[in-house]
């Protein structure tokens, strides 16, 4: 199964982005509905099934020690490889946020393969089509818990599923 550990993204801040999003010329973009949207904070890929609670566990570990603390949108733009580009908003590299993807990276001894921008996935762009960067905000953005998503691709998008929910500081 296809996993990730998100936190996800409270409904103040989701209504700030959508105002954000009415003001933007968005003709080759297809929005991602809002319960879909979430700040990634590590993608763990295929998975096998007994894997579940090896990672549930890291996470429990992880989010025991985590305070909540609140990171900032600055911007949004388009985001990705440009033969598949996404529209997203960036949050800063706040350094909780920073410590908090370290730990869980170290707890599940999960390689980084590349360099952790923080975004929030709000659409996909049409091939080889951009929007130019928009300054935002900024944008709160409050951090509570953790979720490990189960991902399911579809040629109608991903299927989220919340396996585990893991309040910071319990």
């Amino acid at each position: 199964m296809r996993l990730f550990i998100a936190i996800p993204i409270p409904y103040k801040t989701q209504r700030a982005l959508q105002r954000i999003l009415r003001t933007l010329p968005l003709y080759d973009v297809r929005l991602t509905p809002t319960a879909r949207w979430h700040l990634t904070l590590v993608f763990l890929g295929e998975q096998e099934t007994d894997k579940q609670s090896d990672i549930v566990a890291a996470m429990r570990f992880v989010g025991r020690t985590a305070q909540p603390f609140e990171c900032l949108i600055t911007s949004v733009c388009a985001f990705g490889h440009a033969s598949r580009p996404h529209l997203a908003a960036i949050v800063s590299p706040e350094r909780p946020l920073m410590q908090l993807h370290a730990q869980l990276h170290g707890r599940l001894a999960v390689t980084v393969t590349r360099h952790y921008q923080p975004h929030i996935s709000l659409g996909q762009l049409r091939a080889g089509s951009t929007i130019p960067d928009q300054a935002v905000g900024p944008i709160p953005l409050l951090a509570r818990e953790l979720l490990l998503i189960r991902s399911v691709l579809s040629h109608n998008g991903a299927r989220y599923t919340i396996l585990e929910r893991i309040q910071f500081g319990s």
